[in-house]
């Protein structure tokens, strides 16, 4: 038989209640009922592991398996409990979030940084006609690429684009065509914008790096025999590793 005092009753009761008067304000009635059966049972496990004589060692072994399962449910839990209250840790209102970040106004700017980079074997040079763009939130502004042909034979380009942080190309568009040819010696300006969606708030400066490969080698890395490379010699070794 669990005995319960009047102060652990009421405790239940009063979480009883503030889940419930949840549910009436959008809460589901399954999360309602699973965070009324845990509070009820945490409450109950933790007052007979702290005031119960008996069979102590019992419950202060359920007490201790409860830290575990109230941290993997108050996670969950969180998720709807957010968009329910309406609250950010930023102090805004739900109508601000997107995708769980709030976004910030229009007059922030943010800086994104621009830099190239030449893939083996691909003998180009390339490099952006700004290195730095300030842009507002929900603006967008234009530079240019510069693109040379350094080789004695056409090359076939695939250009890809990579970004930090990782998810940065959900908030900003750059219009940079994907291929293009380039004969000898061949040089080709290529105009392309930045265009900056609306941003989270956290965000203040973002790198974009432009990629240029050899179409024809794309996918090929990591397809190499390495062992091989032990049948080479050491002097040999050294001076291919200063070529590459």
């Amino acid at each position: 038989m669990v005995s319960l005092s009047l102060r652990s009753q009421l405790l239940i009761g009063l979480g009883q209640i503030i889940f419930v008067l949840a549910h009436f304000f959008g809460l589901s009635f399954a999360w309602t009922l699973v965070l009324a059966i845990w509070w009820a049972a945490l409450i109950v496990i933790l007052y007979q592991a702290m005031y119960l004589a008996k069979r102590s060692v019992i419950w202060i072994g359920l007490a201790v398996t409860m830290i575990p399962v109230s941290t993997t449910i108050l996670g969950n839990a969180m998720v709807p409990m957010y968009y329910l209250m309406g609250h950010s840790m930023h102090g805004g209102g739900a109508s601000d979030v997107a995708h769980g970040v709030l976004m910030q106004s229009d007059e922030k700017a943010v800086s994104i940084k621009l830099s190239t980079n030449i893939q083996r074997p691909l003998h180009v040079a390339a490099y952006t006609g700004e290195s730095n763009l300030i842009i507002r939130s929900g603006d967008k502004k234009q530079t240019v690429l510069f693109v040379t042909n350094r080789s004695d034979t056409t090359v076939d380009i695939r250009m890809k684009l990579a970004m930090v942080p990782g998810n940065l190309d959900h908030f900003i568009q750059v219009t940079l065509p994907k291929t293009m040819i380039l004969g000898p010696g061949e040089s080709l300006d290529i105009p392309f914008e930045v265009v900056v969606k609306k941003l989270p708030a956290q965000l203040e400066m973002g790198l974009v790096q432009i990629n240029l490969m050899d179409a024809s080698h794309v996918g090929e890395q990591g397809k190499q025999q390495y062992w091989k490379k032990m049948t080479i010699p050491a002097d040999e070794m050294q001076m291919r590793m200063k070529n590459e």
